[in-house]
């Protein structure tokens, strides 16, 4: 078995939760942020305990009753270590991209979310940091978290998995370093704006502009860090404001560079 505590086979086959182990998953999902909130409330040292442990025993099977299997689905491995959300992806994307297309599973929230079940241990940094249920759940109807528009892009999976469809190894720009139980502010402030994501010219700017000096791929030091003239939090209203005026969808890296303001400017 691969994981500390939740039992997973070393490969399996491709499946879809039903309702009923979806609105499981969300049950303790929220239990377990209520475990975790309590603990920080009282200064108590998060950890794995009894708790957490008979919550976790209520999880969704990812293999019988809660679970449907997928006829003639491809098989991923789970005994494959990921280190980033990035590396996941790329490799979800490369066993499943045909099966994906052919199943038409892409606005599928059934099978988005059984994957993220899949990976919940992991992407919870081993049940220490559980997030908001739409970060597991794919906010695709009949599931609906968010009050007002629906926060799709932040689903931990399904998000990463059409990043790298779109761009390949460039969308490691996007992603964050810190492990697979971290969407990161870059993923957060770029993929939450429509207007910003669609673009492909937007992207080679923030391509030219935030890459890591090293060459690792993903984003430079500081990308997202508040009070930064740079900062890609200011990008969103700043491509907004040339929106009005100019067709902004239309310009290249160059023409934002010299329309976005002071700090978005390119070195030569």
């Amino acid at each position: 078995m691969i994981n500390n505590l939740l039992e997973r086979p070393e490969k399996i086959e491709m499946h879809k939760l039903t309702y009923e182990g979806v609105r499981k998953f969300e049950t303790v999902i929220n239990d377990l942020r209520k475990e975790i909130k309590y603990k920080k409330d009282n200064r108590i040292k998060n950890s794995v305990d009894t708790v957490v442990l008979e919550l976790i025993e209520k999880l969704p099977n990812i293999l019988q009753e809660d679970s449907n299997k997928i006829k003639n689905s491809p098989t991923i491995d789970l005994t494959i270590k990921h280190p980033t959300r990035f590396e996941l992806s790329k490799y979800l994307y490369s066993t499943l991209d045909k099966f994906v297309t052919e199943k038409k599973l892409a606005q599928d929230p059934y099978f988005w979310t059984w994957l993220a079940l899949v990976y919940f241990e992991d992407l919870t940094n081993g049940l220490l940091k559980v997030n908001k249920p739409n970060q597991f759940i794919t906010e695709i109807s009949p599931f609906k978290f968010s009050k007002k528009v629906k926060k799709l892009y932040q689903h931990s999976i399904r998000e990463g998995f059409l990043m790298y469809k779109k761009y390949r190894d460039e969308s490691k720009i996007y992603f964050s370093q810190e492990g697979l139980g971290s969407m990161g502010d870059v993923w957060e402030q770029v993929r939450s704006r429509g207007d910003i994501r669609r673009h492909v010219g937007m992207h080679k700017y923030i391509i030219k502009k935030y890459s890591d000096p090293k060459g690792s791929g993903f984003a430079r030091t500081n990308t997202a860090t508040e009070g930064f003239i740079d900062s890609i939090r200011r990008l969103g209203t700043s491509y907004l404001r040339i929106s009005v005026n100019y067709a902004a969808p239309l310009c290249d890296v160059y023409d934002y560079a010299n329309l976005l303001g002071p700090g978005f400017e390119l070195e030569d």
